[in-house]
Formats: C-alpha cells, structure tokens, sequence
C-alpha cells in the first residue's frame, strides 16, 4: 500500500543500480527516524495478526503464533554503511543486521504482551519469530574457539532471543556428493555444513528449525 512508497530508507541499496530495493534495509540506512517507523510498523503488524486470529474465535488459525520475516530469494544484500558496520563487526556475517532488528522486534512483542488486558495474551506461552538462515544469512555471527575448541559469539546481541528462530537451510541437496562412480567421504563433504550448524547453535542456544529439500534419485 501507499504506506512503504516514502519510506525509500526501508529499503536495501546495492553495488548495480538496477538490484537495488530488492531486500529490505533492517537498519534503515542507520536513519534513526526512519527505523523507529519501521520498527512500530512491523510490531503494529504482528500485534494485528495475533488479536484478529485469536483462538475460539470465527478467524481463529491455529499456526498463527509463529510468524515469519523472511528475505526474498536472491542475494542482494543492503550494502548501505550502516549494514556494513554491523556486518563487519560480527565476522562479516550478513545475518546479524536481521538478527538485532528481529530480537529488538521480539523484545517490543514481549512488553505488550505483558500489558493489562493484552488482546494478543492468548499466544505469549507459543509466540515465535523466524527469519530465513540462508542465502546471505548463511553464515552466522560467531567463530571458532581453536582454544576452548567452541563457538562463540562477536557480540552477545546477536545471540538470539528467546522467541527468535533461525530457519536454517542448506542450499545443496543431500549430505554426500556421487560423482557418478563413488560417494565422497561424507564427513569431508559436510565440514562446511557441519559449522554452519555448530555456529548456529551457539547463536540460537540450540533452538532451531531447518528447511530441507529433497534429493532427485532419477538424475
């Protein structure tokens, strides 16, 4: 609607003029304005979702307590400063820009439940928020420990908060590569795999969900 029209901040820049605006900006171009708008129009979103759907009444969705904000499915990153500062604190990790918006997000959803006479009170037992972990989100914002052999965290704001859920995916189908004659060794072909899960895990506190597909036998 007209709403999003002026708001050009909410929206990512990129390196070709011709890709930009196609993800959103989670910081708003750092615009402090601009994000408190954003913010209150995404909290205003799910404060609507979760009163109209209420259980026992004639909208009533049983699912409507997990929501998601999810990117669209190409890798055009925002690439604005105030994105870039924050994804080169955290290990260039592109998911922390998301992860501070979606925690402040859930953050705001967790005081209004606890408000009198909340409307959206009958969710605040099952309410959670989920954001795509792959595509530019794949990696996450934590690094290995060689010392305490561990992940650990850049910054602890990335952790995620309780009701925040990385919906991990990874993009390549199966966990062992055939090469028309022998599988490859499965361990060496999952490594990569295997510490984007270990660092997941250290920034969802070992709450996460996946998104998998199917292979294709007939090829």
């Amino acid at each position: 609607g007209d709403t999003y029209i002026p708001h050009s901040y909410w929206y990512s820049t990129a390196a070709t003029t011709g890709k930009r605006g196609m993800q959103l900006c989670f910081t708003a171009r750092g615009d402090a304005a601009e994000y408190e708008e954003m913010m209150q129009t995404a909290v205003d979103r799910v404060k609507w979702t979760l009163t109209f759907y209420q259980p026992g009444t004639f909208s009533a969705r049983p699912q409507a307590h997990i929501m998601t904000l999810t990117h669209m499915d190409n890798t055009n990153v925002c690439n604005c400063k105030a994105c870039s500062a924050i994804v080169e604190a955290n290990g260039y990790s592109n998911a922390a820009v998301q992860i501070l918006f979606m925690n402040e997000l859930a953050r705001r959803v967790e005081a209004w439940f606890e408000e009198p006479n909340c409307p959206g009170a009958a969710w605040k037992d099952s309410f959670q928020l989920l954001f795509f972990a792959y595509n530019h989100n794949y990696v996450a914002p934590a690094y290995y420990d060689a010392t305490t052999k561990s992940y650990k965290l850049y910054n602890e704001e990335v952790r995620l908060h309780d009701r925040v859920i990385a919906y991990f995916c990874r993009e390549s189908n199966g966990q062992q590569i055939y090469d028309g004659d022998r599988y490859f060794d499965a361990e060496e072909t999952n490594k990569d795999f295997k510490s984007a899960i270990q660092a997941w895990k250290e920034v969802s506190n070992g709450q996460m969900n996946f998104w998998n597909y199917g292979t294709n036998y007939a090829s």
